[in-house]
């Protein structure tokens, strides 16, 4: 399965339409950045199944806040403290 991604990943950088102007295409930073979830999927993967419990809950975040206000119009709420 990882050599099936590694040459969507290819051909997603083959297909990628070249800037003229010589800065980077905005889709290659998209690849990019899906390529590096898929590396944390697989990590998180590999430790699953190897049962290495701590390093794959280290991929995860403590606590996580989602901010829905925009789908309402409403104004964004002030952040709860950190602690």
């Amino acid at each position: 399965m990882n050599a099936l991604r590694h040459a969507t990943f290819a051909a997603g950088l083959a297909l990628a339409p070249v800037d003229a102007g010589g800065a980077e295409p905005a889709g290659w930073q998209a690849l990019a950045d899906e390529r590096a979830v898929i590396r944390i999927a697989d990590a998180i993967d590999r430790a699953v199944d190897a049962q290495d419990w701590k390093l794959a809950r280290s991929y995860f975040a403590d606590r996580v806040t989602a901010d829905f206000s925009s789908l309402s119009g409403q104004p964004r709420p002030p952040s709860p403290p950190t602690t």
